[in-house]
Order: C-alpha cells, then sequence, then structure tokens
C-alpha cells in the first residue's frame, strides 16, 4: 500500500492543473481545514466520489479511562480507490 502525503497531492496538483507549487499547498490546506472546521463542528463531511468523513463516540472500555473517546471514521468510496491511483501516479 502507497502512503499518500501532503507533498504527493501539493505536487500533483501542480502538475495536472498548473498552479505554482506555493498555491498548490495553500488549495490543499484550504480544503483540508474546511474538511477539519466541519468536523470539529460535530458535522460529518461528504465529498462526492470520494468518501465520509465523522466523528464519532466510543463508549469506554471498563478498564480504561472512564470518558468516551472521539474515533476519526472513514468510509471511502469504491470508485475512488482507483482513481485516487492514477492521480498519484508518477509517470
Amino acid at each position: 500500500m502507497k502512503t499518500v502525503t501532503r507533498v504527493n497531492i501539493t505536487e500533483a496538483i501542480y502538475e495536472q492543473i498548473g498552479l505554482s507549487r506555493k498555491d498548490s499547498g495553500d488549495v490543499l490546506d484550504m480544503i483540508i481545514e474546511e474538511i477539519r472546521a466541519e468536523l470539529v463542528s460535530g458535522k460529518d463531511v461528504k465529498i462526492s466520489s470520494f468518501g465520509t468523513f465523522g466523528l464519532h463516540q466510543k463508549m469506554p472500555v471498563w478498564d480504561a479511562i472512564r470518558k468516551p473517546v472521539k474515533l476519526r471514521k472513514f468510509h471511502r468510496e469504491r470508485l475512488f480507490h482507483s482513481d485516487l491511483r492514477k492521480f498519484c501516479a508518477r509517470p
């Protein structure tokens, strides 16, 4: 499994759209910030043809700390997996 980093995505935006590397990084940061802000406010985020991000409460284990734990959840859509490989593939 290949790990996709911010640098990989920024480089792909730079190569495919033609923005400068700095502008590509800024665009990616704005997108991630929008997703983060919605998750923090308690809303799920659905990106069409990509997947859904959300937070849910997990009940504590009796032997662990007694507070609920926030976990991140992500449901990817099947079509996205192959599209991401094509988008991030290096020639």
